[in-house]
């Protein structure tokens, strides 16, 4: 009967360390899986961020061409005024200079 006994304590003493065993895996997977998803939702949020910088940058692009387009139509009148207060001084033209003065004041 100690035998039975015996074989029974060391049989308990493996199942035992068998669930240790399958608790510990379990654990490990359980602490690998969240991981994953700790590295799939910060994959996700970077994109997110990624896609709204890109979004971000589209619209300053759009916006610098704009300014720049307005910048070169803003320029021309003072051009155009420059080359014409230029050959009205050449020519001696005082009521062309007034003119001239006036158009490049009010740009």
């Amino acid at each position: 009967m100690s035998s039975v006994r015996s074989a029974h304590a060391a049989y308990r003493q493996k199942c035992e360390k068998e669930k240790e065993k399958i608790g510990k895996r379990r654990k490990e997977k359980e602490k690998e899986e969240a991981e994953i998803a700790r590295r799939q939702k910060k994959m996700d949020d970077l994109k997110a961020k990624n896609a709204s910088l890109l979004e971000k940058e589209t619209a300053l692009n759009e916006r610098e061409k704009e300014l720049r387009e307005k910048l070169e139509g803003d320029d021309q009148p003072l051009t155009d005024g420059n080359s014409k207060l230029k050959s009205s001084v050449k020519s001696c033209d005082r009521a062309d200079i007034s003119a001239v003065e006036v158009i490049i004041e009010t740009t």
